[in-house]
């Protein structure tokens, strides 16, 4: 009997220690799933440390920049007669306006974020009234080879930030062929680069206002719809002058032609493409000296945007001439642009616009 209960003792002493080294494995198998929530914890880090920055684009064409654009916009008057192409320089633009000035002649305006880019810029034409509220929308210094006695006083009363290419000989320079085969008054040119320093002396603010707003939203983002429009001619007024309009599928993107001839960059001979074409029905009248033509680009309007190769009706607003443009489609939904610059062409309201 003894010998059964010292067995029985010797069997549970047994038992009792197999049972703590059964549990003990459970134990230290937890551990691991410790380890398994640290190794996923780098895989979080680079995720968040990862993100791409914030695009820095420009303004006035929503391509990226390397940093962020704090100078002003120059917007410089471009001679538009036939003997006058090409146009130089005009490649660096990020936004051209054309319209009518006088007896069915146009005149262009081209604005630049950063003139110094450009090269050599010409032939610089005349200020004429159209442009000067426009510039004011932009807050953009303007530049062109003086003006008409009503229009400089325009420019004054208007405020406009203005340096007249005809009084500054350390500048600006004359093409001596175009003087001699074309027209002197076809023949002025400034280096882009030069601009800037000429708006030194004249001791214009240089940064653009910190809330500055130009009008343009960009978005590449969804796909653009409108009735077909590969070409579009643009006529400023009945009977006047045309620019066609015709898009460049290996470009991606429309060029322009006038008087029979494609519209280039007389410093690259390279079309000049536009990501965007603007269309502005405005309402035009001749001004008191008989001559000059003036468009109301205050206010309110029709008009087309175009791009892809597609367009669209749409209307345009505007309060005031230091206010920019505001865009929307027919039903009131705001417009948003391609990414690349505009072509804008404001013609008289009525003027036929053909499109296919």
């Amino acid at each position: 009997m003894k010998k059964y209960i010292v067995l029985m003792m010797t069997l549970c002493l047994v038992l009792s220690g197999c049972g703590k080294d059964a549990q003990e494995p459970t134990e230290t198998t937890s551990v691991p799933s410790v380890a398994t929530e640290t190794t996923q914890a780098p895989t979080t880090v680079p995720t968040e440390t990862t993100k791409p920055a914030p695009a820095i684009v420009n303004p006035l064409t929503g391509e990226p920049v390397d940093k962020k654009i704090e100078s002003r916009p120059y917007a410089i008057m471009i001679n538009n007669h036939s003997v006058a192409l090409p146009h130089h320089g005009v490649g660096a633009a990020d936004v051209i306006y054309e319209t009518c000035v006088e007896g069915g002649m146009t005149r262009f305006m081209a604005i630049f974020s950063d003139p110094a880019k450009a090269g050599p810029i010409g032939s610089v034409r005349s200020a004429r009234p159209p442009f000067i509220d426009l510039v004011k929308g932009y807050d953009a210094i303007y530049c062109s080879a003086g003006g008409a006695s009503n229009v400089l006083g325009m420019i004054s009363e208007k405020d406009v930030d203005y340096m007249n290419a005809l009084i500054s000989n350390n500048y600006f320079y004359r093409d001596e062929w175009r003087a001699d085969n074309v027209g002197y008054e076809h023949s002025l040119f400034v280096e882009g680069k030069d601009l800037v320093e000429f708006a030194k002396d004249y001791e214009y603010r240089q940064n653009k206002q910190e809330d500055a707003q130009y009008g343009f939203t960009f978005d590449d983002s969804a796909a653009f719809g409108g009735q077909p429009a590969n070409k579009i001619v643009v006529a400023f007024q009945d009977g006047g002058k045309e620019t066609i309009c015709n898009y460049n599928e290996e470009l991606k993107a429309y060029t322009l032609n006038q008087y029979d001839m494609d519209y280039v960059d007389g410093n690259t001979d390279k079309l000049v493409p536009f990501r965007n074409v603007l269309i502005l029905n405005a309402n035009r009248w001749v001004l008191s000296n008989g001559i000059h033509v003036q468009m109301d680009t205050v206010g309110e309007g029709t008009g087309y945007y175009a791009r892809d190769g597609k367009l669209i009706p749409i209307k345009w607003s505007r309060s005031d001439i230091e206010d920019p443009f505001v865009y929307t489609t027919e039903d009131g939904k705001p417009l948003t642009f391609g990414v690349g610059k505009t072509y804008v062409a404001i013609i008289q309201d009525g003027a036929p616009v053909e499109f296919q």
